[in-house]
């Protein structure tokens, strides 16, 4: 594990966010006129998960109110909190702080009413909206549809940070988020060493109390503020959503706990039973987002005095939170490690742009060991003719060699301290560290991160911890498409062991929703069996952390699957289904039971009514190579505009057109 760093700064204030019986939106932001008290969540999913929720907030901006006047605030405007993972970070952190000089419709589109106005390529006379294969300027999508926003593009970005940036391995993928997610919306400032140099607040109010009162040798430091503005869609409160592996007394192995950022702070809300890297209890709250990740020296008055080399970022907790899709990444990195010959090939492919990248964020010229190696004409015929059939003897730069060997894996790693905690340091007593076995000081160490959907991908969780959201829109924008199986849900066990299959209940859902109601994913031959009822022995270690996501009761777990299978009529209409459920005590997220929500499940879906609507020519995409899963693309498959597109459109539409708004807007309704 990484130490922690030497100060580049002098000690910093910051404020407690001690965790009460009670947490809600309106005690730390004013959000007036929210009927309903609704919260979106926008699950992860990569490239897919932002392209659909493009189109969702789409199709949310766009609708009104039922009766409301067509000027009025859209529903967007009318939301009064945000949960996101991992892709759904990608496309909500530059929303929630766009700069003034890209307009929300620029951001999220202008919605389609008729799919059949769809074309394929940009022609005179139409517009860009309605055309396929552009992503226009400011456009939420142009970061993913980039080729450099693929798994090769991506490792290669890698390779060439670790190798001419020294770009630390637990920090690459924050790194790259940085550069391709936000920095094109000046979200991602850097220093010469690609170390991220600004930080993020909820307003010029909560910024000057939080940060420049308690700092002023910070009064300097750039820092991004929520969007606000008469021209603007007002911004639901956002919260971020990444985890934390921590050791669990009964637990065999490492677990993960949740951890939240928010404009306002960072932190691990609430308390479950486990210990951090450094074996102190985590929990109890949080702290101001700008400084997490940093040495504690001391508390007092709800207030902490800590140490760091610099102010927390948007690349970090974006990063955090969609770190999994780095996993791609990784192999290819092995693949390059075993065979130096595909890098090259690579390397000399896309020469001209890895030229333009590297003196687009290097701001210099391409180093001579790196322009030697993209540019040799004979090597590159070579490998052309032979087609990579006879491995060619080709000397890489050594750097490069050692900056691939130094590659190992993307794990995050961050200084955290608890909140709450019989850690003498939050009593007043000021120290970096505790004595070891020679009373010699002991550094506290970092602790490894994991993304948000190695816990809880749909964000439904988090907006279950604040008792002022009363509804939720939960977008599920998955990579399975439902349909029918052998088996289905199991009933409890008896006292026997012995468990009956519930009738009508052989759909295929995405587990990311039945671990939400203490169900297994399913298993062919077996359905879907609760985790009350499998022998701890028999959960993979992969699955091992969703054990702890039950938030509302089993048996209404077979009402959500029948309906969003009616509903969707055999993958013809959306699969959109309202419930009202109960919460149930959860120690893991925070959450007390017993508490009555609205839940709005949408499910991502072929939608036959949608497709039937486009042109002969656009339809014929979905018989083209890349289109085989449309909608739900696997999760590391890089899209390019057009798949980009043709997806948030269909969401859109699913949201907005007038034979599906209803059960949007009557969710805002007082």
């Amino acid at each position: 594990m990484t130490s922690s760093t030497t100060s580049k700064m002098p000690a910093i204030q910051a404020r407690l966010h001690i965790s009460l019986a009670e947490r809600t939106i309106d005690s730390m932001v004013e959000m007036k006129n929210t009927p309903g008290k609704v919260g979106i969540a926008l699950c992860g999913g990569g490239s897919r998960a932002m392209s659909a929720g493009l189109g969702q907030l789409r199709g949310l901006a766009h609708l009104r109110p039922k009766g409301a006047a067509a000027d009025g605030p859209p529903l967007l405007g009318l939301t009064k909190g945000m949960s996101v993972v991992s892709g759904g970070a990608w496309l909500t952190a530059p929303f929630t702080f766009l700069p003034e000089d890209v307009s929300d419709q620029a951001y999220l589109g202008t919605y389609v009413e008729d799919p059949g106005r769809l074309i394929r390529r940009r022609r005179p006379m139409y517009p860009i909206e309605e055309t396929l294969d552009q992503l226009p300027e400011g456009y939420a999508g142009g970061g993913i549809g980039s080729p450099r926003f693929t798994v090769v593009g991506l490792a290669l970005q890698a390779v060439l940070l670790k190798r001419f940036a020294k770009v630390a391995t637990h920090r690459l993928w924050q790194t790259m988020i940085g550069l391709n997610i936000l920095k094109p919306y000046g979200l991602y400032r850097k220093n010469k060493d690609f170390e991220p140099s600004s930080t993020f607040s909820l307003d010029s109010v909560s910024h000057r109390r939080e940060l420049l009162e308690l700092n002023p040798k910070l009064a300097d430091y750039p820092v991004h503020l929520v969007t606000v503005g008469e021209s603007r869609i007002r911004r639901p409160f956002w919260i971020c959503n990444t985890s934390m592996f921590v050791n669990e007394p009964e637990a065999n192995g490492e677990q993960l706990v949740p951890v939240q950022s928010t404009p306002l702070y960072t932190g691990i809300l609430s308390r479950p039973d486990a210990v951090d890297a450094n074996g102190k209890k985590v929990g109890g709250g949080a702290v101001a987002s700008f400084a997490f990740s940093s040495d504690l020296l001391g508390t007092g008055d709800s207030m902490a005095r800590v140490e760091t080399p610099r102010l927390f970022s948007l690349s970090d907790i974006v990063g955090l939170s969609s770190v999994a899709y780095a996993s791609g990444l990784e192999q290819k990195i092995d693949e390059w490690r075993n065979d130096h010959v595909p890098l090259a090939e690579v390397l000399m492919e896309r020469d001209a742009d890895v030229e333009a990248w590297f003196e687009e964020h290097f701001e210099s010229k391409l180093p001579e060991a790196l322009k030697n190696l993209l540019h040799k004409p004979k090597l590159r015929e070579f490998l052309r003719k032979s087609g990579i059939g006879e491995k060619v003897g080709l000397k890489i730069d050594a750097d490069l060699h050692a900056a691939i060997e130094e590659i190992q894996n993307f794990i995050p790693e961050e200084m955290y301290w608890p909140v709450a905690t019989d850690d003498p340091r939050l009593h007043g007593k000021e120290g970096k560290g505790e004595k070891g076995d020679a009373g010699v000081e002991k550094a506290p160490v970092a602790t490894r991160f994991a993304d948000g959907g190695n816990l809880e991908n749909t964000g439904v969780a988090s907006l279950l911890t604040y008792s002022d959201i009363h509804r939720i829109i939960a977008f599920v924008n998955s990579p399975t498409l439902m349909k029918t199986v052998d088996v289905g849900v199991l009933s409890p066990a008896d006292s026997e062991g012995k468990s009956q299959e519930i009738p009508d209940t052989r759909i295929l859902i995405d587990s990311q929703i039945s671990v939400l109601f203490g169900y297994r994913a399913h298993l062919e031959g077996v359905g879907y069996r609760l985790y009350a009822d499998t022998d701890p022995a028999d959960i993979p270690a992969a699955e091992r952390p969703f054990q702890v996501n039950q938030v509302f009761p089993s048996g209404d777990f077979p009402e959500l699957m029948r309906g969003l299978w009616a509903a969707s009529h055999g993958l013809q209409r959306p699969a959109l289904f309202e419930q009202t459920l109960e919460t149930v005590d959860n120690e893991t997220f925070g959450i007390r039971g017993g508490r009555k929500v609205r839940v709005l499940w949408y499910y991502l879906d072929k939608t036959q009514d949608w497709l039937d609507r486009l042109s002969d020519n656009v339809r014929g995409l979905l018989n083209e190579k890349g289109y085989e899963n449309f909608p739900c693309f696997p999760t590391n498959q890089g899209l390019d505009a057009t798949q980009i597109n043709l997806l948030a459109h269909l969401t859109s539409w699913c949201v907005a057109d007038p034979s599906n708004r209803a059960a949007f807007q009557r969710m805002y309704e007082a």
